[in-house]
């Protein structure tokens, strides 16, 4: 018996070419021989034809589109566009007219939105007395069969948007101290002036001079 093992595969990879195998002379035990044993059938080639698809590339797209991005209003839609040849393997988009490749997004709508502009309560203001502000979170959202839920903003009229803070706060702050950062205090060298006499007897000189001390 003959045995056709390692199989290569085409030449080229795409249009004709052609691929060898090893073609052995086996026995039953699956031993190779000597292939006179095998001369009994004609023995199989050793090279065949093969044929790895058109060398011509064009662009392949998915069946489907995705769904809608937006379950009611303007949304999109995409899908898969891949660059290849017919019966081959999948190329880079470089091996492909741009020219001819076709769009993987497009608009969809899926209905007029019954939405409209939802507020949180304010929050509490940002100071106990004096100026602050108060803040609230603003979202659209609509009913999207039968369901209530949030919304892209473009689906509600974005004039009409509440405001999302305002100022708040009183004026019955009471009085209190405020006091500066601590500054340097330098020593003083002070002098003390004493006046003694300049003589014992005050007749002989009334004036005195003055001394000090440190």
């Amino acid at each position: 018996m003959e045995s056709c093992l390692d199989e290569t595969r085409c030449s080229v990879t795409c249009e004709k070419g052609h691929k060898q195998r090893i073609v052995r002379c086996m026995n039953i035990n699956n031993q190779p021989v000597n292939e006179r044993l095998c001369r009994q059938s004609p023995k199989p080639p050793v090279t065949v034809s093969c044929f790895t698809g058109s060398c011509k590339t064009e662009w392949f797209t998915s069946h489907k589109w995705s769904k809608c991005s937006v379950p009611c209003g303007k949304g999109q839609q995409s899908r898969a566009v891949l660059c290849g040849r017919k019966g081959g393997h999948t190329l880079t988009s470089t091996h492909c007219s741009q020219s001819k490749k076709p769009g993987s997004t497009r608009s969809c709508n899926s209905g007029k939105c019954q939405a409209k502009w939802v507020a949180t309560d304010w929050s509490e203001c940002s100071v106990d007395c004096g100026k602050g502000t108060q803040v609230r979170t603003v979202f659209c959202a609509g009913k999207v069969g039968g369901k209530f839920q949030e919304l892209p903003d473009h689906a509600c009229l974005r004039t009409s948007k509440p405001i999302t803070s305002k100022l708040c706060g009183n004026n019955s702050c009471q009085p209190q101290w405020f006091t500066s950062q601590w500054g340097e205090v330098h020593d003083k060298l002070c002098t003390i002036y004493a006046m003694k006499p300049l003589y014992d007897s005050i007749h002989d000189s009334p004036a005195s001079e003055p001394t000090h001390t440190m």
